[in-house]
């Protein structure tokens, strides 16, 4: 599973819940993974890695803070 030490630090007081969902939650788990994927594809465009459109590349960011809203749930609601 990756690690994503930016995301870590931004629910750093949920660190404990963090650990746990990521241990014990599938779903939080693919979560997780998901957001790193997303982030690094995003990364990786800005840095002009990867060619593609402002559109695509706003599409991506857009579900980046949706997957990391759903995240941000789930740790308040653990």
């Amino acid at each position: 599973m990756s690690d994503h030490l930016e995301l870590r630090e931004e629910f750093a007081e949920y660190s404990d819940k963090l650990h746990e969902l990521k241990a014990e939650n599938h779903h939080f788990q693919r979560l997780w993974d998901k957001y790193v994927d997303l982030d690094k594809q995003i990364l990786k465009i800005e840095a002009n890695l990867t060619g593609a459109a402002d559109e695509s590349l706003e599409d991506l960011k857009k579900h980046r803070l949706e997957v990391k809203d759903e995240i941000h749930d789930m740790l308040k609601a653990a």
